[in-house]
């Protein structure tokens, strides 16, 4: 299985090769977010089309509405509620309560928004990337191979001397 996943795939002796014909053969294609995203991280992230640019465009959407919502009940303190029922002839109070759970609906997705932008980020992904493809997967598992092959093969040396010396 470790010399298929090493050198097989698009790129011969390549385990981004293996891994990149597996998508394919998964049916992810190009402008799909997970063929894109691995094409992202193993060209070094200098492809310029970060697959998950997305979730900037969505965190500024959410700090707009958080700073629209903020903006309302800012206004509606310093006001006074009591004035602004007055002006607007009804009750605003439900209408507050409402803008406040809202208010904290944003601030929780603008923090999910910010902890997946840093989740996703280069400096994150590509350390683990290179780990996973240029280390332990293809280089130094073959060297622990090897060397549980050895230990196997005296383990056996030893074991067949322990035999034929206890029956003579």
């Amino acid at each position: 299985i470790n010399s298929d996943y090493c050198s097989s795939g698009i790129y011969p002796g390549s385990s981004e090769g293996t891994m990149e014909a597996v998508l394919i053969e998964l049916g992810h294609t190009p402008n799909d977010i997970i063929y894109d995203a691995f094409m992202f991280y193993k060209e070094g992230c200098l492809d310029g089309d970060d697959p998950f640019d997305f979730l900037n465009e969505d965190l500024n959407d959410v700090t707009a509405g958080l700073s629209a919502a903020s903006a309302v009940e800012s206004y509606i303190e310093s006001v006074g509620l009591d004035v602004v029922n007055k002006m607007c002839g009804e009750d605003l109070r439900p209408f507050l309560k409402s803008s406040q759970q809202l208010t904290e609906a944003l601030q929780t997705a603008l923090s999910g928004l910010r902890r997946s932008i840093d989740f996703t980020s280069c400096s994150r992904v590509r350390p683990i990337y290179r780990r996973v493809f240029y280390g332990p997967t293809c280089q130094e598992s073959v060297q622990g191979l090897t060397h549980i092959f050895a230990c196997l093969v005296a383990i056996s040396f030893f074991g067949m001397i322990l035999l034929s010396v206890r029956a003579s």
